[in-house]
């Protein structure tokens, strides 16, 4: 009976339990091809985001544009009859932001007896989103103050484009905006 379990006893010692080589590397070569499946998506994800972010930026922008116009908000450097607000998509589109807005994207700015005031807001995009200047046919957009018109350069399209993806941003001839 000694003799037996010594047996029993040696069998169980030569068993190995583990996993072999080869189920090691087909494991860590699902693991690899998952995470970089994931990977790829979460950077697709991040830059759909980033556009996004941008086109809704300049959709608030357009809309405090639109509100300040309606509600006839009158900045203290506002000498005259305030007219309305504008918003001006800057370089490279248009040169027509002033000097203190060289290097942003577009710019929001007060109108008062005709004239261009200084700027409420400015914004820079992010270094992977542009203009799309084949598609976008609007440099600006003015909101009046006592009609509550709209006037548009263009047909108040604007296109914003970025790692092969397209956001559109468009002003009516109501003033009503639309973010697609």
């Amino acid at each position: 009976s000694m003799i037996a379990k010594s047996k029993i006893k040696n069998q169980k010692s030569n068993t190995n339990e583990g996993f072999t080589l080869l189920e090691l590397i087909i494991v860590f070569a699902i693991i690899s091809i998952m995470s970089t499946l994931g990977i790829a998506a979460f950077v697709d994800y991040n830059r759909s985001q980033t556009l996004n972010s941008a086109a809704l930026d300049l959709a608030n922008i357009l809309q405090l544009a639109k509100s300040r116009a309606q509600s006839q908000v009158k900045p203290s450097d506002c000498s005259g009859t305030l007219d309305g607000y504008k918003v001006i998509l800057c370089s490279p589109i248009s040169s027509d932001c002033s000097a203190n807005d060289v290097g942003k994207a577009y710019a929001l700015y007060f109108v008062c007896g005709g004239n261009i005031g200084d700027s409420v807001a400015a914004k820079t995009l992010p270094s992977s989103i542009s203009f799309d200047s084949t598609s976008t046919d609007t440099t600006s957009i003015f909101f009046k103050v006592l009609t509550g018109g709209v006037e548009r350069s263009g047909t108040g399209t604007i296109v914003l484009s970025g790692s092969g993806k397209t956001k559109t941003v468009t002003v009516d001839s109501s003033g009503n905006i639309n973010s697609n």
